[in-house]
């Protein structure tokens, strides 16, 4: 339906993808709710689909939007990590290439340091 679309981007379609991994059940009436005719080309019937989606999204009963990508970034603007959230599960994906240093000490201290963000965590609901 949408075609190649190339001037939508990787990160877009991934992002919708995510969208439909966490919850296909309407999709194939959202592509019928759409008519073709109303777009001529892929980045237009793209844009419909995302459309489209978020309204799905705000309408779904029960079923929390998905939130936009989260990135964390250093004072000096170095990306640091970003955060995606789906219906499932809650993704940190740290850059290898702008702080490899950071991602390899995360990925030695997981274990200690998810443990005790998750105790701090449960430390702070216990006084709320």
């Amino acid at each position: 339906f949408i075609g190649s679309a190339h001037g939508i981007g990787r990160r877009r379609w991934e992002e919708l993808a995510d969208v439909f991994r966490a919850d296909d059940s309407g999709l194939d009436d959202l592509i019928h709710r759409i008519s073709g005719d109303e777009a001529k080309t892929s980045d237009e019937r793209f844009a419909l689909v995302c459309d489209a989606v978020t309204g799905r999204q705000k309408t779904s009963v029960g079923k929390p939007a998905v939130a936009p990508a989260l990135s964390i970034r250093l004072g000096d603007g170095t990306q640091l990590a970003e955060i995606r959230e789906t219906a499932r599960a809650l993704t940190v994906k740290l850059s290898k290439s702008d702080a490899p240093e950071f991602a390899q000490w995360i990925r030695d201290n997981a274990q200690t340091e998810l443990t005790r963000l998750y105790e701090a965590w449960k430390s702070d609901k216990k006084t709320d």
